[in-house]
């Protein structure tokens, strides 16, 4: 008796080139959110000087942590990692659900950082030599008041989790490691406080469950897909045909125009002798 034997297709890799095709949807959506993040994460920062910021949360013992720079190289391992996801998500379904996921955990932390703007509480930081240049370069990174909660680990957290689905077994692992040595990093470069990043990572979970998973459906995606090709035609229009538009918009506000002028010189119907009220005796 002859056992048929199963194939099992080749798992495609982590990282690979995306092709030209893939990259003309996905690099714009990288754009994209790097405005957003941008416009929120500094905005808020500028707009939390106008009101009154209180000391962040933290436990006593934190600020007893030293303070490691060199722990930078894995603290900017987290904006490396988001710059390689068109490389990752090579596809426009498999990338529009993480960007829809982060933009939504920054509007949320952006709510927040409004509503409740926050200042750390280390002792002041001092770093030299390579470990203090590479230090410095990850704290321009980061702006004052955008303490609670961590979008440092929001993002890792996410990233981890959706990178991870495309790993085996050993994969899923050393991403859950790597979250937990951002984590660790932020703790001793002294950038968070735990309850940072312990929200931060609530958010990052609640991106993964409410968005990413719901707009990884195809119904979604399809309905997306949809509305971008409505939105290129009309593009196209406005960019080719600008001409026509003009005259389409003359045309309505001529018919507005008209429509309303006729409603404020239309005349009341005459009233019946018979119904007319009766005037007033002497």
């Amino acid at each position: 008796m002859q056992h048929a034997s199963l194939k099992v297709a080749p798992r495609e890799p982590l990282l690979a080139w995306p092709g030209a095709a893939s990259l003309k949807l996905t690099l714009p959506l990288s754009y994209l959110f790097s405005k957003i993040f941008f416009s929120v994460y500094g905005g808020t920062s500028l707009l939390a000087k106008l009101r009154h910021i209180r000391p962040d949360f933290h436990f006593a013992w934190e600020l007893r942590l030293p303070f490691l720079p060199w722990l930078s190289v894995v603290y900017l391992s987290v904006p490396l990692l988001l710059l390689m996801t068109p490389f990752i998500l090579r596809t426009w379904r498999s990338f529009t659900p993480f960007f829809l996921a982060l933009t939504a955990e920054t509007l949320v932390a952006g709510v927040v950082y409004l509503i409740v703007p926050m200042v750390q509480v280390y002792p002041p930081r001092v770093a030299s030599g390579l470990g203090g240049a590479i230090f410095h370069l990850a704290d321009r990174m980061n702006l004052q008041y955008n303490e609670f909660p961590s979008l440092h680990i929001a993002f890792a957290v996410t990233a981890a989790i959706v990178f991870g689905k495309r790993c085996g077994p050993l994969g899923r692992i050393l991403f859950t490691l790597w979250t937990a040595g951002v984590a660790v990093s932020t703790l001793f470069l002294h950038e968070h406080h735990t309850l940072d990043l312990a929200s931060g990572a609530v958010l990052g979970l609640l991106g993964v469950a409410v968005v990413w998973r719901r707009t990884s459906r195809e119904g979604v995606l399809e309905s997306l897909r949809l509305e971008a090709l409505c939105l290129r035609e009309f593009a196209g229009a406005v960019r080719h045909h600008p001409r026509e538009l003009a005259k389409l918009f003359a045309r309505y506000r001529t018919q507005r125009a008209l429509a309303v002028d006729k409603r404020k010189n239309r005349t009341l119907p005459a009233v019946r002798p018979d119904l007319r009220a009766p005037s007033p005796s002497p």
